[in-house]
């Protein structure tokens, strides 16, 4: 018989030891130890051999002189319930147990996925009773007032999942040969195996069991983001998007996390940013980050992955609402910096991130734009973040948002008289769409719209009052039209007021000159003018005149027109104004089509062409579905 040895990484923190992690190889578990003491939080750390029959030998112990710090349980508003111990291992759940485990996990660097499944750290969790016992009841206490029960009775619910967790992970080295799957057939071909071949109570098990042998071999998040990124595939199927959406998601949510892969940026502004620019897909040299905030970035700009960037969005609001100054060059700098910020943080509906985003914008603001020492009235302030927004849509949606929050309850006349005014201004609804719904619908609007009136927390009779004014005016309108996809606008390239109802053709003289990206008013005596040529998209005017010589459309958010489309570049075309000519050029990976009046359309694949008359511009779109509603286009006219 072989006597087969395994190596326990052993940490002493304030006093107590505990088994960090058991490895098969002598190298990888000395590594982990000189990582850990790297980390400067524990006292020792040392590595002991285990023979077969369970004799210790240490073989590697060193010491640091300072220590840690006891890991704390985060808050919990609520949670994920879980009946069974297959919904343990789904995300939901997972995230739950982040949400309390946070520090723990940042001090283990492992998410939930990875502690599932390893027996020796969840023995010796079970073991520290403070620390679980305050996880334990947080939880239970959260999920019985879900289901309505008490909380001492369904805390001992979750001891027998928590058993019944434990158990499997002592055996968890049987799914191996299903892990190993997944670098063979890839996550595409990995998940289906799974589906196919494993009953749907067992497979969230299996899934997060194959990932966390992988990450388990990550000894930093940096490195964990990469591995999930590099199994990123853009013809992969949508459930290996959700996948990834879903422990991506799981990583970033943290401050320890976000720190590492940004890197070295010299001050919070030049962070936020570096995060903006990440959820755009646009991330350069030109931002703070590390290989694994661009890899990130990559996956962001052709997927949605809508759980990774409520993660991240997330951890933006917190900065934002924190206490650290977002320069260090005092107040201008500081001013300065936040009104970069928050074009940034713009939708057509509002501030990404919802209520969150909005409350932290909204108190940043207040102590950020006030006078010499004193900070703005919370009026004044929300005075000025609506003023940020062009359109009405964006006003509305802005103040909805912020209702519900602690500054909309404390100022909810304010908010709502505000609501109420600019409802009354509206002239269509069609000013209302989601900016991420690829198709708009009068009814799923006015449904949607009548859940956040109502969720807002206005009054009942101001909210039907509002309600019947937007019936009024979408009976003008037909029942379904489509709506192209999400756009992000840069400032000052829209006109203030409310939006035009359809896309039209717009005379430069209608343009505002602020509005016109560095383009002089034009006198209205002078007898000769150069020609301009006259954009739309998504209903918003732009003006191409001789003021610059270059125009960039793309997803990069500094472009002169900003379009977010899976099918769109970050850098996607270019117009050059010379001579009162304008050439379109394609730089992009899937084509730019051009319709010329009535001709048949023209594919360029890094070709150019010379802009004439009247017509449209199709980014990513193939030439036989340029007419489609649905897809990304721009008007335009020479004038």
């Amino acid at each position: 018989m072989i006597d087969r040895h395994t190596f326990e990484v052993v940490v002493d923190l304030a006093g107590k030891s505990e088994i960090e992690g058991v490895y098969k190889e002598e190298t990888i578990a000395i590594a982990r130890a000189e990582y850990l003491l790297g980390l400067a939080k524990y006292s020792s750390v040392r590595v002991s051999r285990v023979d077969g029959r369970g004799r210790t030998a240490t073989i590697f112990e060193k010491t640091y002189a300072g220590g840690g710090k006891v890991a704390v349980v985060g808050d919990l508003d609520e949670a994920s319930l879980c009946r069974t111990v297959g919904d343990v291992y789904g995300h939901d759940s997972r995230m739950t147990l982040l949400k309390v485990m946070r520090p723990y996990c940042d001090e283990q660097v492992m998410i939930p996925a990875e502690i599932l499944h390893k027996y020796m750290p969840l023995r010796y969790l079970e073991r520290d009773e403070m620390l679980f016992g305050q996880i334990s009841r947080r939880i239970a206490g959260a999920q019985a007032r879900q289901l309505r029960v008490g909380a001492e009775a369904r805390l001992q619910e979750l001891l027998k999942l928590f058993a019944q967790v434990r158990e499997l992970a002592k055996d968890s080295d049987d799914l191996i040969p299903v892990a190993e799957q997944l670098g063979t057939r890839g996550l595409t071909g990995f998940l289906a195996h799974v589906e196919a071949g494993f009953v749907e109570a067992d497979r969230a098990r299996i899934i997060t069991y194959a990932f966390s042998q992988r990450l388990n071999e990550a000894r930093d998040w940096n490195r964990k983001l990469i591995f999930v990124c590099e199994l990123f595939k853009e013809d992969q199927s949508e459930a290996a998007d959700r996948c990834l959406d879903e422990f991506l998601s799981e990583i970033v949510d943290g401050n320890a996390v976000i720190k590492a892969a940004i890197g070295y940026a010299k001050d919070l502004a030049t962070a936020l940013m570096s995060l903006c620019a990440a959820l755009d897909g646009a991330i350069t040299d030109r931002f703070a980050h590390t290989p694994a905030l661009m890899a990130v970035s990559e996956v962001l700009a052709v997927r949605p992955m809508p759980r990774l960037r409520a993660a991240l969005l997330n951890r933006i609001a917190l900065a934002l609402d924190g206490k650290v100054l977002l320069t260090k060059s005092g107040r201008d700098a500081d001013v300065g910096a936040f009104r970069q910020l928050v074009p940034l943080l713009q939708e057509y509906g509002g501030f990404v991130g919802g209520g969150p985003m909005a409350a932290a914008l909204t108190r940043r603001a207040k102590i950020t734009l006030g006078q010499d020492t004193a900070d703005l009235s919370i009026e004044e302030a929300i005075t000025t973040m609506m003023a940020c927004f062009t359109h009405n849509a964006g006003r509305i949606g802005y103040l909805l948002d912020i209702l519900p929050t602690e500054i909309g309850r404390r100022n909810a006349s304010f908010v709502t008289e505000r609501v109420a005014l600019l409802l009354s201004e509206i002239r269509s609804i069609r000013d209302l769409a989601p900016a991420n719904d690829p198709t708009f619908s009068r009814d799923r609007v006015r449904e949607a719209f009548r859940k956040r009136l109502y969720l807002a927390g206005i009054p009942r009779k101001m909210a039907d009052a509002l309600l019947r004014k937007l019936d009024a005016v979408s009976a003008q309108m037909p029942a379904a039209t489509p709506v192209r996809g999400p756009i992000t606008v840069s400032p000052g390239t829209a006109p203030a007021g409310p939006v035009p109802a359809a896309p039209a053709a717009v005379s430069p003289a209608a343009v505002p000159a602020s509005n016109r990206t560095g383009a002089a008013a034009p006198s209205p005596n002078r007898a000769e003018r150069c020609p301009v040529l006259a954009l739309v998209y998504r209903d918003r005017p732009y003006v191409v005149d001789s003021s610059r010589e270059t125009y960039e459309i793309g997803r990069n958010p500094t472009s002169f027109i900003v379009v977010n489309n899976d099918k769109v570049s970050r850098l996607h075309a270019t117009i050059v104004a010379k001579d009162g000519k304008y050439v379109l050029s394609d730089q992009s990976r899937n084509g730019t089509t051009v319709k010329l009046g009535d001709q048949p359309p023209v594919v360029l694949n890094r070709q150019s062409m010379t802009l004439e008359a009247t017509g449209v511009i199709g980014l990513g779109v193939d030439a036989r579905e340029i007419g489609n509603d649905e897809m990304v286009l721009i008007s335009f006219r020479l004038n």
